[in-house]
């Protein structure tokens, strides 16, 4: 009503809220109850207690920590006093570590482009890994395919993405098709495509 006092008149308002002149006074004047400012003095030491944890505990661990400081009060009520008072979680930037062999050895030279094309069998193999959920957990898949029929001609599969999960993929490929001199294979950028001894083996 507070909010609407300058575009309606207070008779108006009271009316149509089903509440008298008299009692919106009364509430007024009315000193705030016990439950409030109890409220007022609780939501200072939630605030203090956020701001020197660095707001970085969670609604449960909030409540405990307050509980073990010796201040009583419910788990609800501490809630809805952090959102009336906007006291949110700061939630920590997750970030990956590169690993060491993106620093070790240098990727080599991009050869092809997309989109890829090939005039004969085994002059351009591409590959990739990826992982298949299942219901014993993720199983990773890599694959090699050569780009003129579109034939997979490597694979390999283990519940590891170690750099060994690739190199069998290709050991595959070069045991049934023994390409020619001048195959080209092109593969991401990841450690596990460009580690030292898998160079050796695509130069060989």
């Amino acid at each position: 009503m507070d909010g609407q006092r300058m575009t309606y008149p207070l008779a108006d308002l009271c009316r149509a809220l089903q509440v008298s002149v008299s009692g919106y006074h009364g509430w007024k004047q009315r000193a705030p109850s016990a439950r409030k400012q109890a409220d007022v003095r609780l939501a200072a030491v939630i605030a203090a207690t956020h701001h020197e944890l660095r707001e970085r505990y969670g609604s449960r661990r909030l409540w405990r920590e307050l509980r073990e400081r010796g201040i009583e009060c419910g788990r609800h009520r501490m809630d809805r006093l952090r959102r009336e008072h906007g006291l949110w979680t700061r939630r920590r930037r997750r970030f990956m570590r590169a690993r060491a062999a993106y620093q070790r050895t240098p990727a080599a030279p991009r050869l092809c482009t997309w989109p890829f094309a090939a005039t004969a069998p085994d002059r351009l193999w591409v590959g990739d890994m990826t992982v298949l959920p299942t219901r014993e957990g993720p199983l990773h898949f890599a694959v090699l395919v050569d780009v003129c029929s579109r034939r997979v001609v490597g694979w390999a599969m283990d519940d590891h993405q170690r750099l060994d999960l690739t190199e069998r993929a290709l050991d595959m490929a070069l045991h049934h098709r023994r390409p020619k001199p001048g195959l080209i294979l092109h593969h991401d950028r990841g450690s596990r495509a460009t580690g030292q001894k898998r160079r050796q083996r695509k130069s060989s």
